[in-house]
């Protein structure tokens, strides 16, 4: 008597044959090795509101492929501000906008006087 219930030649396209092919198919994908390549990447670091260190990727370069200056984006790692003093120029141009008025202007803008505090 066998051991096994195989139950000889089996016709393709069957149900009986489907059976034993995924039971085949399941049996070698249990028993084959699994290799799972795991990329570890630095994380920011950085301290939280509420006191725990942030678990954020820290910015890639793309160039060189290595972290941008250890920081996720939320805390830092997108922007290394200007290096070039072009750069800093325009920096310190840009901060005008939004209501800022610059120390030239402030020079120039006369100052009100008001007759009841004495002051002219």
């Amino acid at each position: 008597m066998a051991r096994h219930n195989y139950p000889g030649p089996l016709k393709e396209g069957t149900a009986e044959y489907r059976r034993w092919y995924n039971a085949a198919v399941w049996f070698l994908a249990r028993s084959a090795p699994v290799v799972i390549t795991v990329i570890v990447w630095p994380r920011c670091g950085a301290r939280c509101r509420d006191g725990h260190r942030c678990r954020a990727r820290a910015v890639r370069d793309k160039v060189a492929n290595q972290p941008r200056n250890g920081r996720c984006r939320a805390h830092g790692g997108l922007s290394t501000g200007p290096r070039t003093e072009e750069g800093k120029r325009r920096s310190r141009e840009g901060a005008k906008k939004g209501g800022r008025v610059s120390a030239e202007r402030r020079k120039r803008r006369p100052v009100a006087h008001h007759p009841d505090l004495g002051d002219g």
